[in-house]
């Protein structure tokens, strides 16, 4: 699918909260506090995500392919076949229906980020073959999607938005609201993709119309535009695509960068 471009490293914080402020003149949501990943410390060490695969019918996952060439996808049928699993024919866009996807890498197309908004499974296409070549559904926790470039994502961001969705049993954007300005979509293909992986992280978008008379935790806004001041007189917060893209690409690094002004 399309990727979303433009991601710079930013300072990490020592701690972040989730706590949501009072409605007038709400400040910029903050997260709950994401573990980063550690493989050998015990004293840090994290439990593994449960894999869904434990006493559940594989033929009730919901399987996706992105980013692959369709020999790939080919093969990738051919072991999903041998072990029961279905994948599903969706386009380029997330759907809700999706338990599953399947990667070569994590990157910034539209169903990378609306999977890990989502707390989807996001894996490497290992999980598939290994499962077809046992003739079952393996473990997932073994076959995460990570990142070859961490300047666009964090390696580990898709087992950490799993292990968080597992242990909140929130989605990334759990409870929030959010207007999106019609030309908010600088570092995306469109208003509208952004608007679906907010969703997929069970976020609420409202029309753009509602911006003033509606509760809102924050608008999506292009920079220098005469709408973005009439919300600084609003005291809604305003922020640029990429503060939505790195809150799920980095998720325990501060996103103060992308804060074009706070309530």
């Amino acid at each position: 699918g399309d990727s979303v471009q433009g991601a710079r490293k930013r300072t990490p914080v020592k701690s972040l909260t989730y706590d949501h402020p009072p409605v007038e003149a709400k400040a910029e949501p903050k997260r709950k506090k994401i573990k980063k990943a550690s493989k050998g410390s015990k004293k840090n060490s994290i439990s593994k995500p449960a894999p869904a695969s434990s006493g559940v019918d594989s033929a009730t996952f919901q399987v996706a392919l992105s980013g692959m060439r369709s020999k790939v996808r080919e093969m990738c049928r051919k072991h999903a076949q041998k072990c029961g699993v279905v994948i599903l024919d969706c386009p380029k866009e997330w759907t809700s229906a999706i338990t599953h996807l399947i990667t070569p890498t994590l990157g910034r197309s539209e169903k990378t980020l609306a999977g890990m908004a989502a707390g989807a499974w996001v894996l490497k296409k290992s999980w598939l073959r290994e499962s077809g070549q046992k003739k079952k559904v393996l473990d997932e926790g073994e076959h995460f999607a990570t990142s070859n470039n961490e300047a666009t994502v964090d390696k580990d961001a898709a087992e950490m938005w799993r292990r968080h969705m597992e242990s909140t049993k929130q989605k990334a954007f759990h409870n929030l609201k959010a207007v999106f300005h019609p030309e908010c979509a600088v570092n995306a293909p469109s208003k509208d993709t952004l608007v679906r992986i907010f969703k997929a992280g069970g976020g609420t978008a409202l029309n753009w119309g509602q911006r003033v008379s509606e509760e809102v935790d924050f608008a999506v806004v292009p920079v220098g535009r005469d709408d973005e001041l009439e919300l600084h007189r609003s005291k809604v917060t305003c922020v640029t695509d990429l503060y939505l893209i790195e809150w799920l690409a980095f998720p325990t690094k501060d996103l103060a960068r992308h804060i074009v002004h706070r309530a």
